[in-house]
């Protein structure tokens, strides 16, 4: 069994849940916004008190799963409701980020509305309509987003998305790249062939 699932998720103050057993879905709802899940057929989810009078979602494996309990897709997925479960309700408290950095002369991002306008070297501008729920802001150098969203997923989605736009290339880096990533670097052909002349 998982050890996310051992403990009942206990849910933050202002924030409620709603799970439909016939439609197997959970909706969890707070000061953000508003977030349902459709929960797997393997696992089952109810509604408690925990200790401390506050209201709490249980998460277990159905028990009409039998002998599959024990398979690895099974666990895997009583582990991935517990996480779905906790990303909703921090996501409809405090929300998600990813930050962009985009690198290369002349590459810019700017806003024209909700839609983003890329410039990166390319014959023709590339525009980008964020998903319903999601914010993108631009940076005063044009160089930097901020993506904000609800939905861990949906906001991960996003950055994943600008990012194959124009990714990192490996000699001089330019290209959009996660805030932090690492790139590793290649020798150009004038590098190499300065390495290899000599003795």
């Amino acid at each position: 069994m998982s050890r996310l699932a051992k403990k009942p998720i206990v849910l933050a103050a202002g924030v409620h849940s709603a799970i439909d057993v016939e439609k197997r879905s959970i909706e969890i709802k707070g000061p953000k916004g508003t977030l349902k899940w459709s929960i797997p057929k393997e696992v089952v989810m109810t509604q408690e008190k925990s200790p401390s009078g506050q209201m709490a979602v249980k998460v277990a494996l159905d028990p009409a799963v039998g002998a599959e309990a024990s398979t690895g897709r099974v666990k895997a997925l009583l582990g991935l409701s517990c996480a779905k479960v906790r990303n909703m309700m921090t996501g409809v408290v405090t929300g998600f980020q990813k930050e962009i950095d985009i690198q290369g002369v002349g590459f810019k991002a700017q806003a024209q509305g909700k839609t983003i306008v890329f410039n990166l070297g390319m014959s023709h501008p590339l525009t980008f309509d964020p998903p319903e729920g999601v914010t993108i802001t631009v940076s005063p150098k044009l160089t930097g987003l901020t993506i904000v969203g609800i939905d861990r997923d949906v906001v991960g989605q996003v950055a994943s998305t600008i990012r194959s736009f124009r990714p990192p290339e490996p000699y001089k880096g330019k290209g959009i790249r996660y805030l932090g990533e690492v790139v590793r670097r290649k020798a150009g052909k004038a590098a190499s062939a300065g390495a290899g002349g000599k003795k």
